[in-house]
């Protein structure tokens, strides 16, 4: 009497079974490597989120005025985002860049109403990104 494992190598050595086999590996190939690189994009997602909340948190610990504004600018500038989707790069880039505009026409005394709306529109667009990767 054979065993199972030899019966299944049995049935894996003919080519009625290999055929469909390949096939079905080929189709479902491109599916799981979206599947990968989905998740890839949803966890780097995750992780600037939380490290721009961490930054925010302990901008808040410090006394209000620009110092804090530049101690948060400090940390948001120091997240690597190399593995984030590239729109949340984009996004992430624009926030501090305006933020650091913000900061010096604070510094020199101008208006900060145009860099602010820009944060404003760049945070709603990390946002949107972080709900499309939940």
């Amino acid at each position: 009497m054979e065993t199972w494992y030899q019966r299944m190598e049995a049935v894996a050595r003919r080519k009625s079974f290999q055929i469909p086999i390949a096939i079905i590996s080929l189709v479902s190939l491109p599916f799981l490597i979206r599947g990968w690189i989905y998740s890839v994009r949803q966890s780097n997602t995750w992780d600037v989120e939380q490290k721009m909340n961490a930054a925010l948190r302990e901008a808040q610990k410090s006394p209000p005025g620009l110092e804090r504004a530049e101690k948060y600018l400090a940390r948001l500038k120091a997240i690597h985002v190399e593995y984030a989707p590239d729109d949340l790069k984009q996004a992430v880039a624009d926030y501090a860049s305006a933020l650091e505009q913000s900061i010096e026409a604070a510094k020199n005394g101008r208006d900060t109403t145009p860099f602010d709306q820009r944060m404003d529109e760049a945070k709603q667009r990390m946002i949107a990104i972080e709900k499309r990767y939940e």
